[in-house]
């Protein structure tokens, strides 16, 4: 939660999915937002990698960049 004088971000991460394939991994993360006010959005990214442990932080800034 990111707080400025009178203003309030909630970010949080909802789901995160690995899958393999035949060349490599795939990541999905999910993120939710929800201002102060009630405002929400729901956000997605993926991301590929041959490392599976890059694959859902690079999902991760995916989403963020959304």
């Amino acid at each position: 939660m990111v707080g400025l004088p009178g203003h309030v971000l909630t970010l949080s991460v909802t789901a995160v999915q690995v899958t393999s394939g035949g060349w490599g991994f795939r990541g999905k993360v999910t993120l939710d937002a929800a201002t102060g006010n009630g405002i929400t959005k729901s956000f997605q990214g993926e991301a590929p990698g041959a490392n599976l442990h890059n694959v859902a932080s690079g999902a991760l800034s995916s989403t963020v960049t959304k």
